[in-house]
């Protein structure tokens, strides 16, 4: 593993959530090792790039360790935006060790401290080829309309709301078809997991979502797919993607179903317009609500004209925002606009 620390708007550190930080600090020096270890095998890099903003010791170690190599940090989680220490902490440490600090989307940027140098650039993936009904609205007829999430079965992502919406939809005489599809489902019963549920932390709730289903009399309606990388498998084969997470962000599925003409239902609180478009890319949902989550799928169910309609629109915008190809394209610009400048302050007489 590698040290972080956790800021974001969801899981930063509070009450118990404290206790996670033990395990960073347990990994501190294993990641310096291992970055000290890349320092004298590979000698030299002209960029080092950092995965995720939660990672400020590693932005550190990189700065010290590569002082000559340009450091970018990715921000792929909205942060925790309260005045604090941690956060003014953040934010000198960025500012001393980044050269640039990529942000996923503009609500990503927004919530990121004053003064560091941002860049949007938005994650991408490949584009498929449309659907060959894609301008139908309507589900193919051998199969019923189906909602589903796609991810891991995780408690932040809302499965259990997805669960419950279910139900509620079952009882108003719907023919939906509900499905998960993703990983988590693996039975974990050890003294870890046992010890991380009673702390209310285990984030892997598969036994939970079973245990919900049987107990709902849901297992006609709700079904489990294991992990594809088949992307046209999945949203090819769904009507609406649903998206109920509690960390009040976009995520990959929207994009991927948007790829797909599939509208979403997301549980986002200001929807910002380059990644999610109230009532044009699909319909905004409160988190931990199922019944409104329900009554979302029960509109587009019973209007396959507006589903249409949001499905082109959510397209469209997969294709001007989240192309990989394009979006690589202006991660590499960046990455040699940083050089040059790096260049020309060294011959200026600047310390890089």
């Amino acid at each position: 593993g590698i040290a972080q620390f956790d800021n974001c708007d969801y899981s930063y550190y509070r009450g118990l959530r404290w206790l996670i930080l033990l395990r960073e600090l347990f990994l501190l020096l294993p990641t310096f090792l291992a970055l000290s270890s890349a320092r004298r095998r590979w000698g030299r890099f002209d960029v080092v790039h950092v995965n995720d903003v939660t990672m400020p010791f590693v932005a550190w170690a990189a700065r010290h360790l590569f002082p000559e190599s340009v450091v970018v940090v990715h921000a792929r989680a909205v942060q925790r935006v309260a005045v604090s220490r941690r956060r003014f902490w953040l934010q000198r440490l960025y500012s001393e060790c980044a050269d640039a600090v990529i942000a996923i989307s503009e609500h990503v940027r927004d919530s990121l401290p004053d003064g560091l140098p941002v860049r949007v650039i938005h994650n991408g993936m490949a584009v498929p080829a449309a659907p060959a009904d894609f301008e139908s609205g309507t589900p193919a007829a051998d199969r019923q309309f189906t909602a589903a999430m796609v991810g891991m079965l995780a408690r932040s992502k809302g499965c259990l709301d997805f669960v419950a919406a279910a139900a509620i939809c079952r009882d108003h005489g719907a023919q939906i078809r509900f499905e998960l599809v993703g990983g988590g489902l693996r039975p974990r019963l050890g003294i870890r997991d046992r010890v991380l549920a009673l702390l209310g932390l285990k984030e892997d709730i598969g036994s939970e979502i079973r245990a919900l289903i049987e107990r709902l009399s849901l297992q006609d309606i709700v079904a489990f797919r294991s992990f594809t990388t088949d992307l046209a498998d999945i949203y090819r084969n769904i009507d609406v993607l649903c998206f109920p997470s509690y960390l009040d962000a976009p995520g990959r599925p929207i994009f991927e179903a948007g790829f797909f003409g599939v509208p979403s239902l997301a549980a986002i609180s200001e929807p910002r317009a380059d990644t999610f478009v109230l009532g044009t890319t699909g319909l905004v949902v409160p988190p931990g609500r199922p019944e409104a989550l329900a009554e979302a799928i029960l509109w587009l169910y019973e209007h396959p004209q507006e589903r249409q309609r949001m499905g082109v629109a959510a397209r469209q915008m997969a294709l001007e925002r989240f192309d990989a190809a394009k979006n690589a394209g202006i991660v590499l610009d960046l990455y040699r606009r940083l050089l040059a400048d790096r260049h020309a302050a060294v011959q200026g007489g600047e310390r890089p």
